[in-house]
């Protein structure tokens, strides 16, 4: 391989069917996740069926719900940006941490 052909970038990973159907199944996931937690009534969501079932499944589905959304968003992100981004406007790659802080902030500024 070239050295021009390394510069034009044919040896990086591009956005590529593979990733925009991960994409798609994240963007399935967090929606039923957003589903299962909006309420139905006034004080009920459907996920208190399953807490009412057993609470201890409820709190550890809850939890691995939220770590799945969170490191998924981050990993998303970091590829997005390391695959387009960086090309597009010539900026330098992020590494998983720095993918992470960005979702957090993205949460910090939704809460209001």
């Amino acid at each position: 391989m070239s050295e021009k052909d390394i510069n034009m970038g044919t040896n990086r990973k591009s956005i590529n069917v593979l990733f925009n159907l991960a994409v798609f199944a994240f963007l399935i996931f967090s929606l039923a996740v957003d589903y299962v937690f909006t309420p139905e009534t006034d004080d009920r969501v459907p996920w208190d069926y399953v807490f009412d079932m057993s609470p201890v499944l409820g709190s550890v589905g809850f939890v691995l719900f939220i770590v799945i959304l969170i490191g998924g968003g981050a990993y998303i992100i970091q590829q997005f940006w390391n695959r387009l981004l960086s090309d597009i406007f010539d900026i330098r790659e992020i590494i998983f941490q720095e993918a992470l802080s960005i979702i957090l902030i993205l949460g910090l500024f939704s809460l209001g």
